[in-house]
């Protein structure tokens, strides 16, 4: 992962991690980005997240088929 913070960086490990059918989406708090990753989970980038977390740029691995089920990294 980088070791800078920020959306940028953010960005630049998301697309790391070669992810297929990426989409993006604009919601009302930002931006995501969306894509599936070769082991079958699916990675998300997205510019904020809640205020109680800072409102940080985030990089969300998910894998409903594992124990934890959600990995969230903050930039």
């Amino acid at each position: 992962m980088s070791d800078n913070k920020g959306y940028s960086s953010a960005l630049d490990d998301f697309n790391g991690l070669n992810p297929e059918n990426i989409k993006t989406y604009t919601t009302k708090d930002g931006e995501r980005i969306a894509g599936d990753l070769e082991n079958g989970t699916k990675a998300i980038v997205r510019d904020h997240s809640s205020v109680k977390s800072g409102n940080a740029p985030t990089l969300e691995i998910q894998n409903p088929d594992t124990v934890i089920k959600t990995i969230k990294i903050r930039y």
